[in-house]
């Protein structure tokens, strides 16, 4: 378990302590992600991530250039990982 996985569950030991009625629906669904963070591997998580930021990025970006520049990225961060 790496630290941040360490943050997050000592983070979510402080749900315990807060009354079901103070909390919100966008509360849990937090908590449940948080859990799913422990569970599973972070760098993955956060690689998914990226990926999902740089290609809505290229949707979005209008000028060859910065699309050319978003492709790389993504061409970067797939071949870490062995992706396509």
């Amino acid at each position: 378990m790496n630290q941040l996985q360490k943050d997050i569950k000592t983070a979510l030991s402080w749900k315990a302590f807060l009354p079901y009625e103070k909390t919100r629906h966008q509360d849990n669904e937090a908590f449940k992600r948080l859990e799913w963070y422990i569970n599973k591997d972070i760098d993955l998580y956060c690689k998914l991530e990226m990926r999902a930021i740089i290609k809505e990025a290229l949707a979005n970006e209008r000028t060859h250039m910065g699309q050319n520049v978003l492709k790389q990225l993504l061409q970067s961060l797939e071949g870490l990982d062995g992706y396509e």
